[in-house]
């Protein structure tokens, strides 16, 4: 309730003063960077990075912070010298091991991934698939949030859970055009490549609220 009425009173005096403010509201975020080699059919191998954001949808409730599987869907943008790709991704993971630690876990992660990909360079999307596992340390992370300045700020509620970890992760990628007519006359220029990478995962918890600005 006094967030509610907290939200109200900026929203009048933004009326009022020669602000801009604006509504916002976010799911349950996994959010990861990463990179190591990766191997390819086309030119040998390289470094890639890895960017990940993509939705938790158990991550909306504090009380499931114990539970026994993971859930996520979203976007990742994989770098290299050899290949730019962009990735869209389904996981699903089951908790191997897990340890309270305080009103949160810490939790051990084995996953499985299905993507589906596009490399704009060839102008051709492909499949891929991952196993990985992530180690992270997870908390509830419900109430209100604020932030001041004299340019503006922020007012809201976060709901659900936050936290940190590691990550890794092995993926075959396939750009072959397998049954196309280029394939069948010897022009096909696709690949097949392996690649692993490990870095940072965060959680962050869903949000909703007001960002104003002052209008100078």
């Amino acid at each position: 309730m006094r967030s509610r009425l907290l939200a109200v009173a900026v929203a009048a005096l933004a009326a009022g003063t020669g602000c801009v403010a604006l509504p916002f509201a976010a799911p349950p975020v996994v959010l990861a960077a990463g990179g190591g080699p990766r191997t390819s059919s086309r030119d040998g191998g390289d470094l890639t990075y890895d960017l990940r954001a993509g939705v938790s949808p158990f991550g909306i409730s504090g009380d499931w912070v114990r539970r026994r599987g993971d859930l996520s869907f979203g976007y990742v943008y994989a770098g290299g010298s050899s290949a730019r790709l962009h990735e869209v991704y389904v996981r699903g993971g089951v908790v191997a091991a897990s340890r309270r630690a305080s009103d949160g876990v810490l939790r051990v992660v084995p996953h499985a991934e299905v993507r589906g990909l596009y490399d704009p360079s060839l102008g051709r999307l492909g499949r891929g698939a991952s196993l990985g596992v992530v180690a992270e340390l997870a908390a509830p992370a419900s109430g209100p949030i604020s932030s001041t300045s004299a340019r503006g700020g922020v007012v809201g509620v976060a709901v659900g859970e936050g936290g940190f970890g590691l990550y890794a992760d092995l993926a075959v990628l396939d750009l072959e055009e397998r049954f196309g007519p280029k394939n069948r006359q010897g022009q096909d220029r696709g690949y097949v490549a392996l690649a692993f990478t490990a870095g940072l995962t965060v959680r962050v918890p869903a949000t909703a609220g007001i960002v104003w600005a002052f209008l100078h």
